[in-house]
């Protein structure tokens, strides 16, 4: 009898693939993120618990669900997206591992509240969003991709300094972190619209099949240009007339561009709507904020259009989508996908509704908001953890 040892070498693919890639461990973290920190915040509204660090409880919700969720879901695209566009590795291993760690350490000394000298919470916390941006520099550099280096630089560098204006209102600047925190949902606010126009309509050709969308580069340009004068317009508060007029050409311009990609054969493909419903959010919620400056609608459902609505159906589509693509999966959404995508959609719908006609149960359509988020996100980790910890299914490395 003859033993075939020609095998005895071949090394088996790791079981074990979380670090391979930046999507894997950050949309692992931001999944868990955004569970836990709406059960904490639902405990904090529902009085048992105090919010941690800063004063007012509904900084820190903001704060956490911008500069932890959202960051951490930035984080895991961004590593992701400038591989595929440079053809170039970005961190993995040990590297990914450690920039995971200060995502996580600013979390942990921010639930610690008070336990920790400010300035140490401030440099551990802020510390992250520079490091993204080294860690994406050079793979951009090498591939001289220096718009996409410009762009990214200075979105991430302005989301520095948004984190660190709400950092000096503990005890250093009050009045700063409401303006860190309206600077990062209005620079959250430009980064998916400038993807939107880059990842939307070559996804909804790709997914309905057979059609080709026409490209408007001016219109692309004026909605950019338009969003970004109504931030600064509204950032320093240069007046009521210039933030309606600039609001008003917002919402046309990118009421414009959502129509230009529409297709009826999207609407079957969950992957595809879910993209479109969230940018539709960005678009009502402009709509609201100009209809707040006309006191018809209270100025807080624009923000929770955009957070509830744009904010959460684009990062959990997103997620889903980059986590099938780049495990080697089929990019189709399971029922359960499909159940939190639902579950999603109807917690905007009830926080903005609420916001604006449920007058004595407001405080229930905020507690039912949130647990329609919390199921969302629950879903989301059952089905996706498993795939963003085990390597690709078709044995390719990433």
């Amino acid at each position: 009898m003859s033993l075939n040892l020609d095998n005895r070498n071949t090394t088996l693919p790791p079981r074990f693939a979380l670090w391979q890639l930046g999507f894997r461990p950050f949309f692992l973290l931001g999944g868990l993120a955004a569970v836990i920190l709406m059960a904490h915040w639902l405990l904090v509204y529902l009085g048992p618990v105090s919010a941690p660090y800063f004063a007012n409880p509904a900084f820190w919700h903001s704060h956490e669900l911008l500069f932890g969720y959202t960051v951490a879901v930035i984080a895991g695209f961004l590593l992701t997206a400038v591989r595929n566009w440079t053809g170039l590795n970005t961190l993995s291993q040990l590297p990914l591992m450690l920039l995971a760690l200060v995502w996580l350490a600013g979390r942990v000394v921010i639930a610690t509240g008070d336990a920790l000298p400010p300035m140490l919470v401030l440099v551990i916390d802020v510390a992250f969003l520079p490091l993204l941006l080294v860690a994406i520099a050079f793979p951009l550099l090498k591939a001289r991709q220096y718009p996409n280096l410009l762009i990214f630089a200075g979105l991430l560098g302005l989301m520095t300094l948004a984190n660190l204006l709400t950092h000096l209102d503990h005890d250093v600047i009050r009045p700063l972190a409401g303006s860190g925190i309206q600077l990062m949902i209005f620079l959250i606010m430009l980064l998916i619209a400038i993807m939107a126009g880059r990842v939307v309509p070559s996804f909804t050709e790709n997914g309905v099949g057979g059609i080709k969308l026409k490209r408007y580069p001016w219109l692309d340009q004026l909605a950019i240009l338009a969003l970004l004068g109504y931030a600064l317009v509204e950032l320093f508060s240069l007046g009521e007339q210039a933030a309606m007029l600039l609001a008003g050409l917002a919402f046309l311009s990118h009421s414009a561009r959502w129509l230009s990609w529409q297709h009826p054969g999207l609407w079957r493909v969950p992957m595809l709507w879910v993209l479109h419903l969230a940018y539709a959010w960005l678009v009502l919620s402009l709509l609201l904020g100009l209809l707040a400056r006309l006191d018809w609608v209270p100025a807080v459902v624009e923000v929770h259009a955009f957070t509830a609505g744009a904010l959460g159906m684009m990062t959990l589509g997103m997620m889903a989508r980059v986590s099938l693509g780049h495990s080697g999966r089929n990019i189709d959404a399971s029922r359960l996908t499909i159940v939190a995508f639902i579950c999603l959609l109807l917690a905007a719908v009830i926080r903005v509704v609420g916001g604006i006609f449920a007058g004595n149960s407001y405080s229930h359509s905020i507690v039912l908001s949130a647990t329609l988020w919390l199921v969302a996100f629950v879903l989301f980790v059952i089905e996706y953890a498993p795939i963003l910890i085990k390597p690709r299914v078709d044995g390719r490395p990433g």
